[in-house]
């Protein structure tokens, strides 16, 4: 895993990148983010993956309005603008270098700095007891 300011490396079978205009970009490993915000309906906590779900920047204006309709169930999934890839690892980097123009970047629900932001899968770094 390269560290966040090295480079992706360019003849690796490991990454794939995209260059492209999103409305929005969330990275999650659990279905729900919101008791009513089923984001990711497929995903499980513990099946070693992450779940990328890009909002593509040619959706629509209707469409945009029924996935945030659709969202409450999870039934966005498939809607026009709607990419969900399984991931391992992935890197988010806003090419624009004002600013205020690269939008805006939360992390767990709080507003960070924009800027690049990594994650990847980490297995078997916590054990969960419940009663």
């Amino acid at each position: 895993m390269p560290g966040i300011m090295e480079p992706i490396p360019l003849n690796s079978d490991l990454w794939v990148t995209e260059q492209g205009t999103y409305l929005g970009a969330v990275i999650t490993n659990v279905p729900f983010l919101a008791e009513d915000f089923c984001m990711s309906p497929h995903t499980q906590i513990d099946d070693n993956q992450l779940c990328l779900i890009l909002f593509r920047g040619f959706m629509t204006r209707a469409n945009l309005l029924k996935t945030l309709i659709e969202i409450e169930k999870g039934k966005h999934i498939g809607i026009p603008g709607i990419e969900v890839i399984p991931v391992n690892a992935v890197r988010i980097e806003p090419l624009d270098t004002d600013k205020d123009a690269r939008g805006i970047n939360i992390v767990d629900g709080e507003l960070i700095e924009s800027g690049p932001i990594q994650c990847h899968i980490m297995q078997n770094a916590a054990k969960i007891y419940s009663k």
